[in-house]
């Protein structure tokens, strides 16, 4: 059969129509990832990352000091009264968004990077404290202190155009300014504000500072509900030239 130039370029359209149909927005769930209660995965199989509902999400991991993480890992675990480090994959309300069992627990600055420009209107998602640093905040523990009038915890979404910031969203985790708030269930932070972005910074930053080694609070929220853009196959990749979401680490 003779291929023409109209041929190819209906088949490319329809590739390309498959691509924007994959591309589009999905609710990342976690719950494909933890089939069994309590169980926390930090990276020690050394993958790199993890894939839930066709969004990747970095991880690293080395096993010195008795195994270290950053990144995302994944937790159903549901201990809300734990003090300590060893309570590291705990979100406070005791469950995932909604009830749900699993959810991703974040140490570490991450940025979510889009292989091309979109607008993220209706795009977010459900963020909480985890146990260990809300009980942290709440009674302090090793070198952070039990926070007081004036403390804050708060988690910044930093949308980026091509490494330009455009804006921000800022989502107190702990706001002690003019009361005590301490969040203890999840709540629904959503991204529009950040307009078209190619990236999407996660950063936690509090008041609790060593002026050496930087923030005394523990450096973990938990996230759940992301609506986010799954990375489409690779063949159409090579006609919408990389439409879709990688994530990595800034």
């Amino acid at each position: 059969m003779k291929i023409n130039a109209s041929m190819v370029l209906a088949s490319a359209s329809a590739l390309v129509g498959l691509a924007l149909a994959s591309a589009s927005a999905t609710t990342v769930t976690f719950e494909s990832l933890l089939t069994t209660p309590g169980s926390f995965r930090n990276g020690s199989d050394v993958s790199g990352q993890f894939t839930s509902d066709g969004v990747n999400f970095p991880n690293s991991y080395s096993p010195l000091y008795g195994g270290y993480w950053s990144g995302f890992a994944i937790s159903n675990r549901t201990d809300t009264l734990t003090p300590g480090y060893t309570n590291e994959s705990s979100a406070y309300p005791g469950s995932g968004a909604g009830g749900s069992s699993a959810y991703a627990v974040v140490y570490g600055d991450v940025t979510l990077n889009f292989a091309t420009s979109i607008n993220v209107t209706g795009l977010g998602a459900s963020v909480t404290n985890t146990t260990y640093a809300a009980l942290s905040i709440l009674n302090g523990e090793g070198p952070a202190r039990a926070f007081g009038p004036g403390d804050w915890f708060k988690l910044t979404i930093t949308g980026y155009l091509n490494m330009v910031p455009t804006s921000s969203v800022d989502f107190y985790l702990a706001d002690y300014r003019t009361g005590s708030l301490l969040v203890n269930d999840w709540r629904y932070v959503d991204f529009s504000p950040l307009g078209t972005v190619n990236e999407i910074g996660f950063a936690l930053s509090s008041t609790d500072n060593h002026p050496i080694y930087g923030m005394n609070t523990p450096g973990y929220f938990a996230i759940d509900n992301l609506t986010a853009v799954p990375e489409p196959g690779a063949l159409c990749l090579v006609f919408m030239s990389g439409f879709g979401l990688l994530v990595r680490r800034r």
